[in-house]
């Protein structure tokens, strides 16, 4: 089991700029994201607990901001997802500590006490850094693309001797997705720190009725924009170059959220 001093550690640095909730601004030019694993049964406490580091935050006139969802497809309901967005990296030197945070807004007791509900919640976590891939991306500067409730993530991991194969084939199905109208953001990132030649995909979503809507289709658009024939082709060529890839849908949880002045979009 996590012990309290570990979690609060972990989250001291975790916390940081800009909120997944921003009327206009784009994507991050990075994104850190922590997978936390919370115990069955243990969500409510996870959830006071970020509660409370927001109220922190608050109450400390805190600089920073941040975006948290939770698994609801393809994914367990007990896995939260943080997501951090920052464009320098000197911007992480004023991150601030949220020990400090909870223990300047309750004392060191009640801080102590939050700390450990946290640490309890949990049983482990990982993160990742992902570099924003505006070249094949597409619609990120879509009004209101960091206000979905709804994000759509793929995090496939490239064979090592397939990434070029794998951007030239993401560049194409780009190009199709435009030719053929898709409406839809879609952010790609690379990875950076993490488990290496990881590519992430995001796609929000305002309701489960988007997807009826046919320039929500992914390879419908290809199929429209290059033919049948090319559309599988594409998928095929696609689909060799993994190791593996996960699937999934987080609903953003607007309460665990934190807005920070001159926020990016943490997606």
């Amino acid at each position: 089991m996590m012990g309290s001093k570990k979690i609060i550690g972990v989250f001291a640095f975790l916390l940081a700029l800009s909120l997944a909730v921003s009327t206009t601004a784009q994507p991050a030019k990075h994104l850190q994201l922590y997978t936390i694993h919370v115990k069955s049964g243990a969500e409510g406490a996870f959830t006071a607990y970020m509660k409370k580091i927001v109220e922190a935050a608050n109450e400390t006139g805190a600089p920073q901001g941040w975006g948290t969802g939770q698994g609801v497809l393809g994914t367990a309901g007990t896995n939260f997802y943080v997501f951090v967005g920052f464009d320098k990296w000197g911007e992480r030197d004023a991150w601030n500590q949220v020990p400090e945070m909870l223990t300047k807004a309750f004392g060191q007791d009640e801080a102590q006490k939050i700390g450990k509900m946290g640490g309890d919640a949990m049983w482990g976590f990982e993160t990742r850094v992902f570099d924003l891939d505006a070249d094949r991306s597409w619609n990120i500067d879509s009004p209101g693309v960091g206000r979905a409730p709804f994000l759509q993530m793929l995090i496939g991991k490239v064979k090592p001797d397939m990434v070029m194969e794998y951007q030239s084939v993401v560049s194409e199905l780009k190009e199709a997705q435009i030719k053929a109208g898709a409406t839809r953001p879609a952010i790609r990132r690379t990875s950076r720190f993490g488990p290496s030649f990881e590519f992430y995909y995001a796609t929000p979503f305002q309701t489960w009725g988007d997807w009826d809507d046919s320039t929500s289709n992914f390879w419908a658009n290809v199929a429209k924009a290059k033919g049948e024939n090319e559309a599988v082709h594409l998928r095929s060529r696609l689909l060799s170059c993994y190791e593996e890839r996960e699937i999934f849908v987080i609903q953003i949880l607007p309460e665990l959220n934190r807005t920070a002045p001159e926020s990016t979009s943490n997606e």
